[in-house]
């Protein structure tokens, strides 16, 4: 069984955003900020309405200033990031942006802790995992090629594998994440001499044509259109925008998200 997971990667960064720079100020006040998915609403909402109604490139400012002071955490970029939200302020649905404007503590702590990024390969990964842990009868591996790119993350993917806590949290009216996992180790391999890895390329491969080719990148083709064939329902997940509020709010109510948050956070540091 194959799975792929489609990620909007400027909607990911607006949750980032959110998740930093709002967030933290929600907690301090005794508010769920993930609850029912209030999170991924407001971030549909502003990927979809923020550059029209703050203007294109003060969105695009935002976004890019925000990773830059994630990435750097200098107090000279988180300084610019706080000056371009204040200079939103008196904008329709900057309301949601107080916290960063005002230069919120907690907020400030958020973006300088060492351990947050805006490296979208772990929320990925963690996703897949959750799929995979959905569907698979028996313990499994992760298997995945010699790039450096990847294997920065076997540390991660090792430490969810050796976590040994039992517990279980709810994610969404179809998702749940229960520890102990049946992941039981993570290799690497060259894939010019793993046939499955090849695979997985071809597949990666052909969904990230069509995606492409649902917003006019690249022309729809055999390749890209078979491929597709090849997935059902449950092969195929994603992070995308969705302006359909009471549908996302019943698909994540109840969910544990903040739970999950402080459980990772005290585990994995």
């Amino acid at each position: 069984m194959s799975f792929t997971y489609v990620c909007d990667k400027r909607y990911l960064l607006t949750l980032m955003l959110l998740n930093s720079c709002v967030e933290p100020a929600f907690h301090d006040h005794g508010l769920d900020f993930y609850q029912d998915g209030h999170n991924y609403g407001l971030a549909s909402l502003l990927y979809k309405t923020g550059p029209t109604l703050w203007g294109k490139s003060d969105f695009d400012d935002l976004l890019n200033l925000f990773q830059r002071a994630q990435r750097t955490k200098t107090d000279q970029a988180i300084h610019a990031l706080v000056e371009h939200a204040r200079s939103l302020r008196n904008r329709e649905l900057t309301e949601y942006l107080w916290p960063l404007a005002a230069n919120w503590p907690s907020c400030i702590h958020e973006i300088q802790h060492p351990k947050t990024s805006t490296d979208a390969a772990l929320v990925v990964l963690l996703a897949l995992v959750a799929q995979i842990e959905k569907f698979a009868p028996d313990s499994y591996q992760v298997v995945h090629d010699t790039s450096a790119n990847l294997r920065q993350y076997n540390q991660f993917l090792s430490q969810l594998a050796a976590c040994d806590v039992n517990i279980a949290f709810h994610e969404t009216q179809i998702t749940s994440l229960r520890f102990p996992l049946k992941l039981k180790g993570v290799t690497q391999v060259d894939s010019r001499q793993s046939a499955a890895v090849q695979l997985a390329d071809l597949l990666v491969g052909g969904m990230i044509e069509h995606a492409m080719s649902l917003v006019g990148k690249v022309e729809k083709n055999d390749y890209n259109q078979q491929v597709l064939g090849l997935y059902g329902d449950t092969n195929l997940i994603h992070l995308l925008p969705d302006l359909d509020f009471e549908a996302n709010r019943r698909f994540r109510a109840g969910t544990h998200a903040q739970a999950l948050i402080d459980f990772f956070a005290k585990q994995f540091g």
